[in-house]
């Protein structure tokens, strides 16, 4: 099974490339979607956050309050990497099981979405990367309008990420997301028959 990691910074279309590979059939860990379930009551990680962050964070059902969990480490860098690092050891577990199961269902390949795959240094767990790229001006107007952002928020929100100039000097495949979406899917289209040439030899 091959394994391609999609990354890129915030708002340059990478949900875009990944609901299209889920239209055409093909396999997609999301990373988000798995760092939201993480903290579900019970979970390894929604112990090791009450043990490090006390039950005051806990709501009447015993699921954890995000709102307070989010006001306690919003300005604290040391407790937010402490949070960082349970959510990414649970999402990381929960990726290598769907790994697991997809390779027993002879997936050939299989697409992982993970936002900060060089920020965490996931590269271990993939094959090769594709980074969903636009240049800094589209990324911020795109932000601003998707977000309700002012142009200082937006550039914020980058600054928090790796430049995507970075991003894109790291990863194996770049596609662009600069122009139409019709575009883009054509630059996706063209990758896709290089890996099924690539996995069929």
């Amino acid at each position: 099974m091959y394994k391609i990691g999609i990354t890129g910074g915030i708002a340059t279309g990478k949900s875009t490339v990944t609901s299209y590979l889920i239209e055409k059939g093909f396999p997609v860990i999301d990373c988000d979607i798995l760092a939201r379930k993480a903290l579900e009551k019970n979970t390894p990680a929604y112990k090791a956050v009450l043990h490090k962050f006390g039950s005051e964070i806990k709501q009447k059902d015993a699921e954890i309050d995000r709102k307070k969990l989010a006001n306690i480490v919003f300005n604290n860098s040391n407790k937010r990497k402490d949070l960082e690092r349970i959510v990414h050891e649970q999402v990381l577990r929960d990726v290598q099981s769907r790994l697991r199961l997809l390779v027993q269902k002879k997936e050939p390949l299989v697409f992982i979405d993970i936002p900060l795959l060089f920020e965490v240094k996931w590269n271990f767990i993939v094959d090769e990367t594709w980074v969903i790229a636009c240049d800094e001006k589209t990324q911020i107007k795109r932000l601003m309008k998707r977000d309700e952002l002012d142009e200082s928020d937006a550039r914020d929100r980058l600054d928090a990420q790796i430049p995507i100039d970075e991003k894109k000097k790291l990863g194996n495949v770049v596609i662009s997301s600069n122009n139409s979406i019709d575009d883009t899917l054509a630059e996706v289209d063209k990758e896709l028959k290089r890996l099924v040439s690539q996995i069929n030899q």
